[in-house]
């Protein structure tokens, strides 16, 4: 897509449409019954379309920038990696204790 002339990058707000799955899968929404409560409905990820600004614009159109996809992709890569490894060594203390170590 970086290379695609006119392409424009888009990015999706995942808890959003998270929140609206959860919704409409339990049934039991929030709703604002008063207007000086807070606006609880979700943000609308089909009406809505996230596009990036770019930092530094082509001449061409398009909008995606390497280093910042390079940059999300090992920050992502990374909160994975220490995910795993956290959950890694939780399960090994319970085999631990399981077995009496």
């Amino acid at each position: 897509n970086a290379d695609t002339p006119g392409y424009k990058a888009r990015d999706v707000d995942f808890q959003a449409m998270m929140q609206k799955a959860q919704e409409s899968m339990s049934g039991f929404g929030m709703s604002q019954t008063h207007e000086s409560h807070m606006d609880t409905s979700p943000m609308g990820a089909d009406s809505e379309l996230l596009y990036r600004v770019p930092h530094q614009p082509s001449v061409d159109g398009n909008t995606v920038d390497a280093q910042q996809e390079q940059t999300r992709f090992m920050r992502n890569a990374l909160d994975y990696q220490a995910s795993f490894q956290f959950l890694d060594g939780k399960i090994s203390g319970i085999k631990k204790a399981l077995s009496g170590q």
